[in-house]
C-alpha cells in the first residue's frame, strides 16, 4: 500500500475474515504502518553473495553458478546489483544467451546509464515524493552521497530546504539510511537518482540541475556551457 486509506477500505472490520486469517502488508513506506495492529514488522533483506550468484545464473545461465569464461564478469555485474534481486533478475534475463564480448559492451553501459526496467520501478518510490523531498534526495544523489548528516542538512537548509524533514521521508521509504552519522544508499537507488537528471537534457550537460561527474563539471565550466 502507499496510502492509509487503501488498507482502511481493504480491512476496516476484523469481522470481514476468519478467525484464524493473517493479513500480511507490503509497503515502501514504512511511515504507514506506524499505529497499526500488527505482531511484526519485517524488513526486507538484500540478498547475499552465494544466495544472488545462484539467482543472477539461474536468469541468465539456467545453473546456479557462472560458466568458467563468463565467472569474473558475472562477479562483477553481481557486485553491480548489490544483492538487489531486482536487478538480478533484470539483468540476468537481458544478458541470457549473448555471447561474452556483449557482456561486456552492455556492462560498461550500464555503469553510465541504468537497465530502463530497473529505473522504472525504482523512481516509483521518487515520483512518490513531494517537491523539497525530491530536491533533498536528487542533491544527495549528485553530490552527498556517503556525507556527514550534520553538513548535508546544514548546507541544504541554507539552501532553502527543509533537510531534516526530507532526510526523515527518504529513510522511512529505504530511500537512505544511516551509517553511523553519515548518509548513505544503495548504488542502485543512487544511479536512478542520477538518472533523472541526466535525462533533464541528455546532450547538454550544461542545462541540468545538477553535475556529477568530473568530466562533465570540467567540460561545462571550461566551455562556460552553464545555463541560467
Amino acid at each position: 500500500m502507499d496510502h492509509r486509506s487503501q488498507l482502511e477500505s481493504l480491512t476496516r472490520e476484523r469481522s470481514w475474515f476468519g478467525s484464524s486469517s493473517v493479513i500480511i502488508i507490503t509497503t515502501r513506506d514504512e511511515h504507514l504502518l506506524y499505529g497499526l495492529t500488527t505482531t511484526e514488522i519485517y524488513q526486507a533483506k538484500l540478498l547475499h553473495d552465494n544466495e544472488a550468484q545462484q539467482f543472477f545464473s539461474h536468469h541468465a545461465f539456467n545453473s546456479f553458478s557462472p560458466p568458467r569464461e563468463y565467472d569474473e564478469l558475472a562477479q562483477d555485474i553481481i557486485k553491480y546489483s548489490g544483492g538487489l534481486p531486482l536487478a538480478l533478475v533484470t539483468l540476468g534475463s537481458h544478458l541470457q544467451g549473448r555471447s561474452i564480448e556483449e557482456w561486456r559492451h552492455e556492462f560498461k553501459k550500464l555503469r553510465a546509464i541504468p537497465h530502463c526496467d530497473i529505473q522504472k520501478i525504482l523512481q516509483i518510490s521518487f515520483d512518490g515524493l513531494d517537491d523539497n523531498t525530491q530536491s533533498v534526495f536528487l542533491d544527495i544523489t549528485c553530490a552527498f552521497h556517503g556525507c556527514y548528516e550534520d553538513e548535508v542538512t546544514k548546507t541544504l537548509n541554507a539552501c532553502g530546504f527543509y533537510s531534516e524533514s526530507a532526510i526523515l521521508t527518504l529513510i522511512q521509504r529505504n530511500l537512505l539510511q544511516r551509517d553511523c552519522r553519515y548518509l548513505v544508499m544503495h548504488d542502485l537507488v543512487r544511479d536512478m537518482g542520477r538518472e533523472i537528471v541526466r535525462l533533464e537534457s541528455p546532450r547538454d550537460s550544461g542545462k541540468r540541475s545538477r553535475l556529477f561527474n568530473p568530466q562533465e563539471v570540467r567540460d561545462v565550466l571550461q566551455g562556460n556551457k552553464v545555463s541560467k
